[in-house]
């Protein structure tokens, strides 16, 4: 039972009432009572004395204690519903206060401060509440998206950082429930998220992440030519050492492209270099492995496939030339290692030992058929060979054929170069420490070196050959070794120079001059002063008199170059 305001009325409250009423009702008995009898009676008449005037009925008093009682309850009532009202408005309070503080709220604020911040281009005050928003909420896209925005804007640097975190967020959150379910309504917004990565990252970073986002979004075609895109660049960085990871890259791009022909004329360039690179270092099974599995995207798959045969075929040429090569090194190799030439050397006593026993074999060899066809189809910087295989970055001894000089055409229309072979050490791919190199001038006549390298060229202590073997005129045939300080490929400080005859020889010839980095003055003073009595050969100057020590020996040797000239080992 309620009361007129609706509040319960207990039993007791209800025992209490219905005692008041009984008592009321009793005394209003009491005084009605007497005031009925007395009207129904007729009263005796008494002689002149006037009837007593009936007293003034009271109503009677309620009893105190009761008074209060009823008075107490009243109030009891009033105390309790001000209770209720309080408590009910404490809880509203509350409720507010837990609404207001909902994570959808917090972040609806943060984000709406960080769009107030960037409108005024407090950016980095932005990305402040752009990041708590995303620590807050890691589903929200626009938190998300307007944090890598505001880095943008604030030229931070932290860009890239930002994104990532954005996404180990978001797997997290996966691994946390289990799943990650993006709401339809909020694809749009987070594709929009992960093609920012393109204008932050490229190549493997960016496919990546675009990957992770095509996956977490259920695979929206937006995403789909920013992939082939980022998959395409990965594999057009990677180096063809990797050209399985290239080709992996470049399936993808064709795979995510809904325009294959535009990345199939893209896809053919990229892998005609990578084939050409394999060619290089004459891996012709993986070359061929290549052709086949981007034939169709070719435009001559045939033409790439014999270029390839062709380039093995020569491969094979190249092996069986630089395999002599190594072999007619290696004996006087062997002998002289461990040995520095500057203590081989004698100044009365040229090195022509190697020369009657070495360099003759390499005249042979020179002038093969072998070594014409390679020279004519010089595909690379150097052709290089090793018995134990020479790979990119090798460390040992091996040999090579190197071109110098301009190329030229032949009458037959190919196209060649100037060449020479070289053997000796290599360190990390490059010639480095003792090393020897062979020219051959024509049937009878070579230039050949040995000594000091270092990066690839000669840097040391060296010695330069000139042969003439079987010349026409028998005082023009002779042998004659140079040896000094190189610098660079180039002769540098003293150096000295020891020839001999063919018609006498067991007569050496010396004689010396300076270079600086290959550059030598002539000598001073009038040539007759040195026994030239010929004149010198017009755009020639005269360097050096090599002359005999025997006393009473009047023969002389002059040493011409060019006017031009720089002196160095010949090659560069």
């Amino acid at each position: 039972m309620t009361d007129v305001n609706g509040n319960d009325i207990t039993e007791e409250v209800m025992e209490e009432n219905k005692a008041v009423e009984a008592e009321a009702e009793a005394v209003a008995e009491e005084v009605a009572e007497p005031v009925t009898e007395a009207a129904e009676e007729t009263p005796a008449p008494v002689e002149e004395e006037k009837p007593a005037k009936p007293k003034k009925t009271k109503k009677p008093r309620q009893k105190k204690e009761k008074t209060p009682l009823a008075y107490n309850r009243e109030i009891v009532v009033s105390d309790r519903w001000n209770n209720i009202i309080l408590i009910a408005l404490v809880l509203m309070i509350i409720v507010g206060v837990m609404i207001y503080f909902l994570p959808v709220n917090r972040v609806k604020r943060l984000i709406k401060k960080g769009n107030e911040a960037y409108a005024v281009e407090k950016y980095e005050d932005a990305c402040k509440y752009y990041e708590k928003a995303v620590i807050t909420d890691v589903l929200n896209p626009f938190a998300a998206k307007n944090l890598i925005s505001a880095d943008m804007a604030a030229s931070n640097g932290e860009e890239g950082e930002d994104l990532k975190k954005v996404i180990t967020g978001l797997e997290g959150y996966k691994e946390r429930k289990g799943e990650l379910v993006i709401a339809d309504e909020n694809v749009p917004a987070w594709t929009d998220f992960f093609l920012l990565s393109p204008e932050i990252f490229n190549g493997r970073e960016d496919a990546e992440i675009l990957e992770k986002g095509y996956e977490m979004l259920n695979n929206p075609s937006e995403l789909k030519p920013a992939l082939a895109n980022a998959y395409y660049e990965w594999g057009e960085a990677v180096t063809a050492e990797n050209y399985t990871e290239a080709c992996d890259s470049f399936d993808k791009a064709l795979a995510f492209s809904d325009n294959a022909e535009t990345y199939k004329a893209q896809v053919n360039e990229q892998v005609l270099g990578i084939i050409e690179s394999l060619k290089t270092a004459d891996e012709y099974d993986k070359a061929y492995e290549v052709l086949n599995r981007y034939a169709s995207v070719m435009n001559d798959a045939e033409a790439v496939k014999t270029g390839i045969a062709e380039a093995e075929a020569l491969y094979g040429i190249k092996v069986e030339l630089l395999s002599e090569v190594y072999a007619a090194f290696s004996p006087y190799y062997e002998s002289v290692k461990g040995t520095p030439l500057k203590e081989r050397v004698k100044e009365d006593t040229p090195l022509f030992g190697m020369i009657a026993e070495n360099w003759e074999k390499m005249l042979m060899i020179d002038g093969s058929e072998k070594a014409d066809t390679l020279a004519f189809s010089f595909a690379a910087d150097a052709y290089t060979y090793a018995p134990e295989g020479f790979k990119e970055g090798f460390t040992g001894v091996g040999c090579g054929l190197y071109p110098y000089g301009d190329r030229f055409t032949r009458e037959d229309g190919t196209e060649g170069t100037g060449y020479y072979f070289y053997f000796g050490e290599y360190k990390n791919g490059v010639r480095d420490g003792y090393g020897m190199i062979f020219i051959k001038a024509d049937v009878s006549s070579y230039m050949a070196f040995e000594g000091e390298w270092k990066n690839d060229l000669p840097n040391g202590f060296g010695a330069s050959y000139e042969c003439d073997m079987y010349s026409y005129t028998s005082l023009a045939a002779y042998r004659r070794v140079t040896f000094g300080e190189y610098k660079d490929g180039y002769e540098n400080g003293d150096m000295t120079s020891i020839a001999l005859l063919n018609e006498h020889p067991d007569t050496y010839f010396k004689g010396s001059y300076k270079a600086e980095n290959g550059a030598v003055n002539p000598v001073e003073g009038d040539p007759i002063n040195y026994g030239i009595v010929d004149p010198i050969p017009e755009g020639y100057k005269l360097i050096a008199v090599l002359a005999s020590a025997d006393a009473g020996y009047d023969y002389i040797i002059p040493v011409y170059v060019l006017n031009d000239a720089t002196l160095g080992v010949v090659g560069w």
